[in-house]
């Protein structure tokens, strides 16, 4: 028997079914990539919000500790801040220099970000005018700790 393809729509149903299929399947996916997407967005907009004044989501910035090399952003920010509090604009002065911010076009993001991180990790606090801190020593003997090479001396 042949099929008239003029009368018989099978044909075509059967094509937009494997289309749909195939759709389908990729939704999985697609889902994943979209969400990845949305976190993405929200972790730049609250990044955004932070320098304009509106706080940062503390959730979705890691705590971030001092290295023993001391070449990350954080361990410069530390011993800049073992000579005295600095405010952001401050630090983004001194951070022209600093080779993990030098090239950035938005070094004042990289600083606040990493203070933040530091804060959460308890080096730093911030002041009520919003210069940055080491946060003191605590009592006893912390040597062993990552922040001991980084207390002020004197």
């Amino acid at each position: 028997m042949v099929t008239d393809l003029t009368t018989d729509l099978r044909p075509a149903i059967r094509d937009r079914l494997h289309a749909v299929e195939t759709e389908l399947a990729d939704l999985p996916q697609r889902q994943r990539k979209l969400e990845a997407l949305r976190d993405s967005l929200r972790a730049m907009l609250a990044q955004e919000d932070a320098l304009h004044g509106e706080g940062v989501d503390e959730s979705l910035v890691p705590a971030f500790h001092p290295t023993h090399d001391r070449r990350t952003l954080a361990d410069l920010i530390l011993l800049v801040l073992g000579t005295g509090p600095k405010t952001l604009e401050q630090l983004k002065e001194l951070g022209t220099s600093w080779a993990p911010v030098r090239d950035s076009a938005f070094p004042g993001r990289a600083i606040n970000f990493a203070l933040v991180g530091l804060q959460k990790g308890g080096y730093v606090e911030r002041l009520e005018g919003g210069a940055w801190k080491l946060v003191p020593a605590k009592a006893g003997n912390d040597a062993d700790s990552p922040k001991a090479g980084f207390r002020r001396r004197g």
